[in-house]
Order: C-alpha cells, then sequence, then structure tokens
C-alpha cells in the first residue's frame, strides 16, 4: 500500500485530528464540567434539607421526652398565639450572626397545608409533606435573603433550624443570575441570593393557655431594627 501522502493530504489530517481535540475540551469545559457542578450543588442542597429535616424531628421528639416541662417552655416551642414579632426577633439575630440579609418577608397563615407557591421550574430543594394536626395552625414565612457565600447561608439556616421555637423548612430556591440582574438593585455576582420558606407553628385553639405565652424581649424602638413588613394584628385573626 502507498503511504506517501501529499503536503495537502497531511495538512487535512492534522487539521481534522486539531478539530476533533478541539471538539472533545470544547464538550469536557461546556457540557461535562458544569453538569458535574450542578450535580454537586445539588448534592449540597439536598444536604442542608436532610440535615434541617432532621433537627426539626429531634426538636419535636425532645418534647415527649421531657415530661417536666410546664405550659410556658412547650410554647417557646409551639405556643398558642403566632407571635411574629418573636420571630422576626430571631431572624434579625439569624442574620446578624450568619451575615446574611433578608431582603423581603412574606408572612401567611394556613390551616395546616403549605400555601401554594409561583415557582413552577426552579432549582428548588423539594418541600417535605407533611400533615398536620388539625389543632395545629401553620404561619408560612416566604423571604428572599442575601449571603456573602455558601457558608454564610449554611450557617443562616443552621440558626433557624437551631432556634428554640420549631420551625420547619419546607423549600430552598436558587434564582438564576440572569434573573437576579433583571429584578434587583445593586446585584453582585459575589452575592448568593435565595428564597426560603419556612413555617412556623401555634394552636389557637388553647385559648386556656395565654397566660403562658412566652415574653418577649423587644428591643427599645430607638434601636430596634425592623426593615420587614408589618404583620396583622394577630389577636384580631385568631
Amino acid at each position: 500500500m502507498n503511504m506517501n501522502l501529499t503536503k495537502k493530504q497531511w495538512s487535512i489530517l492534522i487539521s481534522a485530528a486539531v478539530t476533533g481535540v478541539l471538539l472533545l475540551a470544547g464538550v469536557n469545559y461546556f457540557v461535562l464540567q458544569p453538569a458535574e457542578n450542578r450535580l454537586q450543588y445539588k448534592k449540597e442542597e439536598l444536604g442542608i434539607q436532610v440535615k434541617l429535616q432532621q433537627a426539626v424531628e429531634a426538636k419535636v421528639d425532645s418534647i415527649g421526652k421531657n415530661e417536666t416541662l410546664d405550659s410556658s417552655s412547650l410554647q417557646q416551642k409551639i405556643p398558642v398565639a403566632p407571635l411574629t414579632e418573636g420571630i422576626i426577633l430571631d431572624l434579625e439575630k439569624a442574620e446578624l450572626i450568619s451575615g446574611s440579609a433578608i431582603q423581603s418577608i412574606n408572612f401567611e397563615k394556613t390551616d395546616g397545608a403549605l400555601a401554594p407557591t409561583d415557582r413552577e421550574d426552579t432549582d428548588a430543594v423539594p418541600a417535605a409533606d407533611s400533615q398536620l394536626p388539625s389543632l395545629l395552625k401553620r404561619m408560612q414565612m416566604t423571604m428572599t435573603v442575601e449571603s456573602p457565600g455558601y457558608f454564610e447561608m449554611e450557617k443562616f439556616l443552621e440558626e433557624i433550624e437551631n432556634l428554640q421555637r420549631i420551625v420547619e423548612i419546607n423549600g430552598l430556591y436558587f434564582a438564576g443570575a440572569q434573573e437576579l440582574k433583571e429584578n434587583m438593585e445593586g446585584y453582585s455576582e459575589d452575592i448568593l441570593t435565595f428564597e426560603l420558606t419556612a413555617s412556623a407553628f401555634y394552636i389557637p385553639e388553647l385559648e386556656d393557655l395565654k397566660e403562658g405565652l412566652p415574653k418577649i424581649q423587644s428591643p427599645p424602638p430607638s434601636l430596634k431594627k425592623n426593615p420587614l413588613p408589618q404583620f396583622p394584628d394577630e389577636e384580631d385573626e385568631d
């Protein structure tokens, strides 16, 4: 067989080889690596959700095991009124400790089921499908939070899961960069922005126990930071 190739044939072979190498490199850089990064990110999200769920279950179990708790102590975990102001103060502490900042928050009271959201095609961590006892009411919170990075976000979530009051994390959503650029002023790629849906619980039927409601240690008005929207009077809706 005649293996003598012309200069033109050698050029074609070399060009084809170089093109093949570039194609493989492009597939690896633009397809495989982003896919691996997304998979790792999903694993981290799922890990956070699992830890938060375990923390909530541990808190519930601890109530049953501690037989010495009186009404006031139990209401530190599940009060007979929404106590929205107390939740706001707890969230402000979580902001301070984690270095995060709540940009907006919305409260919604429900009979137990999670309120529907308009997130249809998102990268959200799935919410747990929890069935509540009939007397237990849910106060659902949907908030947009900014954190300097992943670890600050994780610290913010840990502070929420470690609250004395039982709080259940229902969903965690990360907005895409393009969406943030279009909808937020002062957008920065160095800031991690996410939407968090969480629930606190209360039992309004037990009105006889209202005297045992926890006292909220609110700072003086001049020192109080409350950029969050005010919630309607709790007594009017009980």
